[in-house]
Protein backbone atom coordinates (compact mmCIF):
# COMPACT_ATOMS: atom_id res chain seq x y z
CA UNK A 1 0.00 0.00 0.00
CA UNK A 2 2.89 2.07 0.63
CA UNK A 3 4.45 1.95 -2.52
CA UNK A 4 1.05 2.94 -4.36
CA UNK A 5 0.79 6.12 -2.47
CA UNK A 6 4.26 7.29 -2.76
CA UNK A 7 3.58 6.91 -6.54
CA UNK A 8 0.94 9.46 -6.63
CA UNK A 9 3.25 11.76 -4.67
CA UNK A 10 4.99 14.95 -5.54
CA UNK A 11 8.74 14.53 -5.38
CA UNK A 12 8.74 16.91 -2.29
CA UNK A 13 5.94 15.06 -0.17
CA UNK A 14 7.58 11.72 -0.93
CA UNK A 15 10.83 13.06 0.49
CA UNK A 16 8.61 14.03 3.70
CA UNK A 17 7.22 11.03 4.00
CA UNK A 18 10.00 9.58 3.86
CA UNK A 19 11.89 11.36 6.22
CA UNK A 20 8.80 11.30 9.14
CA UNK A 21 8.76 7.67 7.97
CA UNK A 22 12.80 7.78 9.48
CA UNK A 23 11.83 9.20 12.91
CA UNK A 24 11.53 6.86 14.97
CA UNK A 25 14.90 5.17 14.20
CA UNK A 26 16.62 8.40 13.99
CA UNK A 27 15.08 9.38 17.20
CA UNK A 28 16.48 6.60 18.85
CA UNK A 29 20.01 6.77 17.38
CA UNK A 30 19.64 10.68 18.31
CA UNK A 31 19.12 8.91 22.10
CA UNK A 32 21.97 6.76 21.58
CA UNK A 33 24.63 9.41 20.32
CA UNK A 34 24.05 12.26 23.18
CA UNK A 35 25.90 10.71 25.59
CA UNK A 36 29.03 11.23 23.46
CA UNK A 37 28.64 14.63 22.79
CA UNK A 38 29.97 17.63 24.40
CA UNK A 39 28.20 19.77 25.89
CA UNK A 40 27.24 21.89 23.63
CA UNK A 41 26.52 19.69 20.85
CA UNK A 42 24.39 18.14 23.09
CA UNK A 43 21.98 21.08 24.27
CA UNK A 44 21.44 20.75 19.99
CA UNK A 45 21.11 17.51 19.93
CA UNK A 46 18.10 18.10 22.69
CA UNK A 47 16.62 21.20 21.29
CA UNK A 48 16.96 18.78 17.36
CA UNK A 49 15.46 15.82 19.40
CA UNK A 50 12.52 17.72 20.10
CA UNK A 51 11.55 18.87 16.65
CA UNK A 52 12.52 15.35 15.73
CA UNK A 53 9.75 13.54 17.87
CA UNK A 54 6.88 16.23 17.04
CA UNK A 55 7.33 15.65 13.28
CA UNK A 56 8.65 19.77 12.96
CA UNK A 57 12.24 18.81 11.28
CA UNK A 58 11.89 20.38 8.29
CA UNK A 59 13.05 23.37 8.60
CA UNK A 60 16.81 24.70 7.26
CA UNK A 61 17.63 25.34 11.11
CA UNK A 62 16.87 21.56 11.45
CA UNK A 63 18.87 20.75 8.20
CA UNK A 64 22.29 23.27 9.83
CA UNK A 65 21.38 21.38 13.26
CA UNK A 66 22.06 18.08 12.04
CA UNK A 67 24.91 18.59 10.13
CA UNK A 68 26.28 20.33 13.24
CA UNK A 69 25.65 17.47 15.36
CA UNK A 70 26.73 14.81 12.98
CA UNK A 71 29.96 16.93 11.77
CA UNK A 72 32.18 15.79 15.00
CA UNK A 73 30.89 12.59 15.02
CA UNK A 74 31.76 11.74 11.25
CA UNK A 75 35.12 13.01 11.54
CA UNK A 76 35.65 10.96 14.57
CA UNK A 77 34.43 7.79 12.20
CA UNK A 78 36.97 8.80 9.48
CA UNK A 79 39.64 9.03 11.71
CA UNK A 80 38.68 5.53 12.88
CA UNK A 81 39.70 4.03 9.40
CA UNK A 82 43.20 1.59 10.14
CA UNK A 83 45.24 0.11 7.80
CA UNK A 84 46.58 -3.89 8.46
CA UNK A 85 49.12 -5.83 6.23
CA UNK A 86 47.70 -9.18 5.82
CA UNK A 87 50.54 -11.39 5.55
CA UNK A 88 49.83 -14.36 2.69
CA UNK A 89 51.91 -16.76 1.07
CA UNK A 90 49.25 -16.75 -1.77
CA UNK A 91 49.19 -13.12 -3.06
CA UNK A 92 51.65 -11.85 -5.78
CA UNK A 93 53.05 -8.73 -3.33
CA UNK A 94 53.30 -11.10 -0.20
CA UNK A 95 50.48 -9.10 1.67
CA UNK A 96 47.84 -7.14 0.83
CA UNK A 97 46.18 -3.94 3.04
CA UNK A 98 42.83 -4.43 4.88
CA UNK A 99 41.07 -1.16 5.74
CA UNK A 100 38.34 -1.43 8.27
CA UNK A 101 37.10 0.78 11.51
CA UNK A 102 38.18 0.80 14.91
CA UNK A 103 35.44 -0.99 17.17
CA UNK A 104 34.36 2.62 18.55
CA UNK A 105 34.15 3.98 15.33
CA UNK A 106 32.28 1.07 13.61
CA UNK A 107 30.08 1.27 16.36
CA UNK A 108 29.58 4.88 16.13
CA UNK A 109 28.82 4.56 12.36
CA UNK A 110 26.23 2.20 12.96
CA UNK A 111 24.73 4.25 15.63
CA UNK A 112 24.48 7.73 13.39
CA UNK A 113 23.40 5.83 9.85
CA UNK A 114 19.82 6.63 10.78
CA UNK A 115 20.81 10.08 10.81
CA UNK A 116 22.65 10.63 7.72
CA UNK A 117 19.90 8.78 5.69
CA UNK A 118 17.87 11.85 7.57
CA UNK A 119 20.23 14.58 6.99
CA UNK A 120 20.05 13.70 3.26
CA UNK A 121 16.20 13.21 2.84
CA UNK A 122 16.36 16.92 4.76
CA UNK A 123 18.74 18.60 2.24
CA UNK A 124 16.71 16.51 -0.53
CA UNK A 125 13.35 18.24 0.91
CA UNK A 126 15.89 21.69 0.91
CA UNK A 127 16.33 21.78 -2.55
CA UNK A 128 13.23 20.69 -3.79
CA UNK A 129 11.96 23.51 -2.14
CA UNK A 130 14.67 25.99 -3.54
CA UNK A 131 14.35 24.28 -6.84
CA UNK A 132 9.82 25.30 -6.91
CA UNK A 133 11.17 28.81 -5.84
CA UNK A 134 13.27 28.78 -8.44
CA UNK A 135 10.69 27.97 -10.93
CA UNK A 136 8.28 30.16 -9.95
CA UNK A 137 10.65 33.07 -10.47
CA UNK A 138 12.07 32.20 -13.81
CA UNK A 139 8.05 31.29 -14.74
CA UNK A 140 6.90 34.66 -13.56
CA UNK A 141 9.95 36.33 -15.49
CA UNK A 142 8.97 34.61 -18.51
CA UNK A 143 5.33 35.76 -17.99
CA UNK A 144 5.71 39.51 -17.62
Amino acid sequence: MYDSIAQQLLPIEAAILDALNMVPSASKALDTLIDNLEPTGARIAYRFGSRLRAGEMFGDRDLNDLESLLQPVLAEIEAGWVSEVIADEHCPGGAWINKRLTNRAAELNRTVEPLVALQRCLQLIQNLRRADRITRRVIAETQT
